[in-house]
């Protein structure tokens, strides 16, 4: 099956389909991964602590341009999850009319103000920043990630 497949999937075929390659699990070989994204923009080979982390694919998806998927896995090709990861910084002041969910990964925002890291459980993340509002002045605001990517923003 290929990417192209997966257009006339319904939910619960994707849900099947997720569960029968073991996506569900961690340690799925990587290999399913290229099965059913393609052949990866990038393969490296990286030191970390973690083994599981030492091998990073990494994929364009057409919802995505902005940002690309890594997959991190073993050397051996024992998949450990995945992480959104941006292909440009967004180093420039956060307002409000920029920060939209789906648009921006964790890293992107390691520099804005007031950076405080609410909760994080692996995959998840809750930052609390300063952006600035329509009328100038800055608010606190909680950004809630899954993944590496922005999945809600609130006021705080």
């Amino acid at each position: 099956m290929s990417a192209a497949d997966l257009d006339s999937f319904t939910l619960e075929e994707y849900k099947s389909e997720a569960v029968r390659r073991s996506f569900d699990q961690p340690g799925h070989p990587m290999s399913n991964d290229i099965d059913l994204l393609g052949e990866p923009l990038s393969r490296e080979h990286v030191e970390d602590k973690d083994r599981y982390r030492r091998c990073r694919f990494t994929y364009a998806l057409p919802l995505w341009p902005e940002l690309v998927l890594v997959v991190h896995g073993s050397k051996e090709g024992q998949s450990a999850g995945v992480d959104f990861a941006g292909r440009h910084s967004s180093k420039f002041p956060p307002t409000v009319s920029v920060v939209h969910p789906w648009h921006l990964v964790d890293e992107q925002v390691v520099d804005w103000p007031g950076l405080h890291v609410v909760d994080e459980w692996y995959p998840m993340k809750e930052d609390e920043v300063l952006i600035q509002v329509d009328d100038g002045s800055c608010a606190r605001h909680v950004l809630q990630f899954d993944d590496g990517l922005l999945q809600e923003v609130s006021r705080g």
